[in-house]
């Protein structure tokens, strides 16, 4: 869109914002991925209302190293046009840009109902949110729950044939010993194990 085209809209009320959209993750590769496939639905849902992007190469730093794991980000400045003070809040929900700015106009007139629209939109996704995090969290907790037992069959099954010692049972379970050693403490506490110098032995 040309400069006419941009003032044409600022006259009808159109927000000209500059937003940051990073991406963090790894690899590289699928951090510069999503990226453009955030563009690229970016550009499709605003159309030439999109006027322009920069994008930066994805870099790691020490900031974005962790536990050994080097992680990569990248990000891209827009600008676009948008109708009203609502839509700029819709992207804004879809998105979660880092940084907005508006641009023009220097003033904004907000509307009760513009807010009460906002208000009820940021009420509506956090009902979403909240319902999906239950939802992870009971995934998680049936995981955990099956996980733990089937570490305590393992277990069983291999004390059951002959005692061992913690490094023994890491080798086999594939938890490392420090993770292991409070596990092995509740089935001792419960009397499902007993210890007798380094081995495990069954009760």
């Amino acid at each position: 869109m040309d400069e006419k085209g941009i003032r044409e809209r600022l006259e009808r009320n159109y927000l000209h914002c500059r937003l940051i959209l990073e991406v963090l993750g790894k690899p590289r590769e699928h951090v510069e991925e999503s990226l453009k496939k955030y563009l690229e639905a970016i550009k499709k849902g605003a159309g030439e209302d999109f006027l322009r992007a920069k994008v930066v190469e994805a870099k790691k730093t020490e900031e974005n190293i962790q536990n050994g794991v080097e992680y990569y980000s990248s990000f891209a400045e827009l600008e676009i046009l948008f109708k009203d003070i609502q839509e700029l809040a819709i992207f804004c929900f879809d998105y979660m840009p880092s940084s907005v700015e508006i641009i023009k106009p220097d003033n904004l007139t907000l509307r009760n109902v513009d807010m009460s629209n906002i208000m009820n939109d940021l009420q509506a996704r956090s009902h979403q949110v909240d319902s999906v995090v239950k939802g992870l969290k009971s995934e998680n907790e049936f995981l955990r729950r099956n996980m733990k037992n089937l570490l305590k069959n393992l277990i069983l099954i291999s004390l059951k044939i002959k005692s061992n010692d913690i490094r023994a049972l890491s080798k086999l379970s594939g938890v490392r010993e420090e993770e292991l050693q409070k596990f092995l403490d509740e089935l001792v506490k419960e009397k499902t194990l007993k210890k007798e110098g380094e081995l495990y032995t069954l009760v």
